[in-house]
C-alpha cells in the first residue's frame, strides 16, 4: 500500500529518549516508517575514570551500552568514539537514539565519550600531531596510542569480533580526526566539525595527497565547517576539492559548509549529517537514472550494512516500497515495480504492506486473482487494513461476475 510514512507515537514500550530527540521529533519535516521490533529502553551511561600508562595521567570515560535486542541477537555494535565527551557525548547519543528508534533496521549502536580534564589543561596536547612555533602540542599519537593499547580493550572486551568504529571530533578534535583517518588504521569512519587544518602553521596539509594515496582499507568521511575566519574554510575546501579530484575508492566523503553557522554551532549540523553518511540513513545517494535503478543497485548501496553492524542487512522495507511506486507510476515499469514489490515480500514476510504493494502491482499488470489472494494475505496479518478489505471485496464482485 502506498502510505504516508510517518513517525509511530511514543509509547511505554518505545525507548525513553533524551529532551533533545523528543525535540527533533517535534520539528521534524518528513515523516518515516518505523518497522520491526520495539529497541527498548535507553540504557545509563556508565563513567569511570581510567588510568593510562602511556600517557602518565588519567582520563574520564563515558559509555553508552545498547540494550541487546532480540531482533539482532548477533551484531556487533560499531563503537562511536566522541572527543571532547564532556560536551557532545549526549549530543551524540541522542542521535544514535534518533537514528535507531525511527529506522527500526539500525541494530543497536555504542556510545564512548573521552573527557578532557575540567581545565583542559590536555587538550592541546592530546589532540595535535605536531608541537607549534611555541613549543606546545604534538602529542596525537601518544593519545592514539592511549585508545589503541588501554581504551579499546577496555570497551570491546566483550565484542565477538573487532567493530567497525567511528571517531568523532570538534575544532582541534577535528584536526585530530583527520590526522588518525591519514596516518593511522584504528577507525573506519570519522566526522570532523571545523578541523583545524591551520596548526603549526598547516603542517598537516603539506604531504596531505601522498598520505591519502596511501589509504588502502575502506574509510567514510564527514567533515564540516561553518562561517569562520582564519583558514578554516579554505583548508576545508582544499582537502574537498582533493578528494573529489583523487575520487579514491577506497574513501567515501562528503565536505558541507555551513554559513549560517559558527565554529560552536557546526557540530549539531555536522553530526547529525555524519552519522547519515556513514550509517546510510535518510535519502539514498544512488546517482543512477531512476529508469535504470535495479535491485541490486540497492542490494550494492547497503552493502556495507553488513561490514558496519556485524550482521546480515537488507535494503530497508519502506525504502523498496517506495521505488516500487516510482516504477509502478513514475516510469511506468510495472515488471520492475513487481519485482521490487516481491523481494521486499521475501525480505519482510510479516509485513502487511508488502502483500498490499504486491497486490497493487498486480491489480496495474490486470491480475486480479494473483492481487485477491495478496490482499487477503494482507489483511490476515494487518486485520485494521481498511485498503485490503475494501479491495477483496471489490475483487471477489468483478471475479464472480
Amino acid at each position: 500500500m502506498m502510505t504516508t510514512l510517518k513517525v509511530h507515537p511514543m509509547t511505554q514500550h518505545r525507548r525513553k529518549q533524551p529532551l533533545l530527540v523528543y525535540l527533533i521529533l517535534a520539528l521534524v519535516g518528513r515523516a518515516f516508517v518505523a518497522q520491526g521490533q520495539s529497541i527498548g529502553t535507553m540504557t545509563p551511561l556508565t563513567k569511570f575514570t581510567l588510568h593510562s600508562e602511556i600517557l602518565k595521567d588519567d582520563r574520564k570515560i563515558a559509555i553508552y551500552r545498547p540494550p541487546v535486542l532480540k531482533e539482532f541477537p548477533d551484531n556487533v555494535p560499531p563503537v562511536i568514539y566522541v572527543l571532547d565527551g564532556e560536551l557532545t557525548t549526549d549530543l551524540v547519543r541522542a542521535h544514535v537514539g534518533y537514528f535507531t528508534e525511527i529506522w527500526k533496521e539500525l541494530p543497536p549502536i555504542m556510545v564512548v565519550g573521552i573527557e578532557n580534564k575540567e581545565d583542559h589543561s590536555n587538550r592541546t596536547s592530546d589532540l595535535t600531531p605536531t608541537k607549534s612555533q611555541l613549543g606546545n602540542g604534538g602529542r596525537a599519537d601518544d593519545f592514539m596510542r592511549f585508545m589503541e593499547k588501554e581504551l579499546i580493550p577496555v570497551v570491546e572486551k566483550d565484542h565477538k569480533q573487532r567493530p567497525y568504529r567511528v571517531l568523532v571530533g570538534a575544532s582541534l578534535a577535528g584536526l585530530f580526526a583527520v590526522h588518525s583517518l591519514l596516518n593511522h588504521s584504528l577507525f573506519d569512519a570519522f566526522i570532523a566539525s571545523s578541523p583545524t587544518l591551520a596548526w603549526n602553521r598547516s603542517a598537516i596539509m603539506n604531504d596531505l595527497s601522498s598520505k591519502l594515496d596511501a589509504i588502502n582499507s575502506k574509510k567514510t568521511l564527514f567533515f564540516c565547517v561553518g562561517n569562520e575566519g582564519g583558514k578554516y574554510l579554505a583548508h576545508a575546501t582544499t582537502l574537498d576539492s582533493l578528494l573529489s579530484k583523487k575520487n579514491l575508492p577506497t574513501l567515501r566523503h562528503r565536505f558541507v559548509h555551513y554559513p549560517d553557522e559558527t565554529h560552536g554551532t557546526a557540530p549539531l549540523k555536522g553530526y547529525y549529517e555524519g552519522f547519515k553518511l556513514i550509517f546510510k540513513v535518510g535519502a539514498e545517494d544512488l546517482d543512477v537514472p531512476l529508469e535504470q535503478i535495479t535491485y541490486k543497485t540497492i542490494e550494492d548501496y547497503y552493502s556495507d550494512w553488513t561490514s558496519i553492524f556485524g550482521f546480515p542487512m537488507k535494503p530497508r522495507e519502506f525504502v523498496i516500497n517506495e521505488y516500487g511506486y516510482k516504477f509502478l507510476y513514475g516510469t511506468k515499469q510495472v515488471d520492475k515495480a513487481l519485482d521490487f514489490f516481491q523481494m521486499n515480500i521475501r525480505n519482510y514476510p510479516k509485513s502487511a504492506n508488502t502483500y498490499d504493494s504486491y497486490a497493487e502491482g498486480l491489480l496495474a499488470k490486470g491480475d486480479k486473482e494473483k492481487a485477491l489472494i495478496n490482499y487477503q494475505r494482507a489483511l490476515e496479518l494487518d486485520p485494521k487494513n481498511k485498503h485490503a478489505e475494501e479491495q477483496i471485496v471489490k475483487l471477489k464482485k468483478e471475479l464472480t461476475k
